[in-house]
């Protein structure tokens, strides 16, 4: 998971992101079954869903910042490219 990890890291320097020093990942679950992760930051937090083959990029405040497809679901590297919020 570190791989994951450093590429939305990586993405949210790229975005201007100041998300501050990693506070810990958790495991989603939905009726039992792995449905994806959340990454935190002190000052951001990330949700990768791998159903959805997406991982969504939160400020501080809560508010999404950037939508980023999944390009390899097996290595779980992520798109170099974003579609930021409205």
């Amino acid at each position: 998971m570190p791989l994951l990890r450093e590429t939305l890291e990586r993405h949210c320097t790229r975005l201007g992101i100041d998300a501050g020093d990693f506070e810990g990942v958790s495991m989603l679950l939905r009726d039992g079954h792995f449905t994806g992760r959340r990454f935190r930051w002190s000052r951001a937090q990330a949700v990768w869903f791998a159903e959805e083959s997406e991982a969504k990029l939160y400020d501080g405040q809560g508010r999404l910042v950037a939508r980023i497809a999944v390009v390899d679901a097996s290595s779980r590297e992520l798109a170099t490219t974003s579609r930021h919020a409205a």
